[in-house]
């Protein structure tokens, strides 16, 4: 690899090592992985050994689809062995059984030992307002969302099943739910849903 340009071989590494992480092919990973590699991301920050990040890509509640990476991505040389990948990325997942799609821009730092690279650090940031103002306000509705599956729960428990919630009796079923909001509202019970 090393008779190539290191940016392309660099862009080709981070692709392999997110096909790695794709197919769940742990020893990929731990020949493209630094001893140590820094991860952040929403969760937070960890540092993880080769064999962590191993059982963690083997046994995690998420599955990697399908991912594309821009055709823009971006990389600096630091130095001869020390090297910053910078692209966005369109990710493909399963997680706990649901299919979830994210858009996100990530950052990798490669560091050259012994002739090859490996990854050192890995970043990733969720594409949306650099504030989170949009993401506050879809967790909000999904809340709502499952607040009212809730109540519409304890109304079919009351009264029997309710015609299905999302064909044509989506309008009722928003009538009774606005209905409950409005009671709840004027008694003062909770804050409407």
């Amino acid at each position: 690899m090393g008779s190539r340009a290191p940016e392309i071989e660099l862009i080709e590494l981070e692709k392999a090592y997110w096909q790695a992480i794709q197919t769940k092919d742990a020893d990929a990973l731990a020949r493209l992985t630094d001893e140590t590699c820094i991860l952040t991301g929403a969760q937070g920050a960890a540092r993880l050994d080769r064999p962590t990040l191993a059982r963690m890509v083997k046994a995690g509640s998420m599955a990697l689809r399908d991912f594309n990476i821009s055709g823009d991505a971006q990389v600096r040389l630091l130095g001869d062995d020390v090297a910053i990948v910078a692209y966005k990325v369109h990710e493909e997942l399963t997680v706990d059984g649901q299919a979830v799609a994210v858009d996100a821009a990530d950052a990798s730092t490669w560091v050259r030992r012994n002739g090859r690279w490996l990854c050192a650090q890995h970043s990733e940031a969720i594409a949306g307002d650099p504030y989170g103002r949009d993401r506050a306000g879809a967790a909000a509705v999904a809340g709502h969302a499952t607040q009212a599956d809730a109540l519409l729960d304890r109304i079919e428990t009351a009264v029997g099943t309710l015609p299905d919630r999302a064909g044509r009796a989506a309008p009722i079923i928003g009538d009774i739910i606005a209905a409950v909001n409005g009671l709840r509202s004027l008694l003062g019970v909770v804050e409407p849903h």
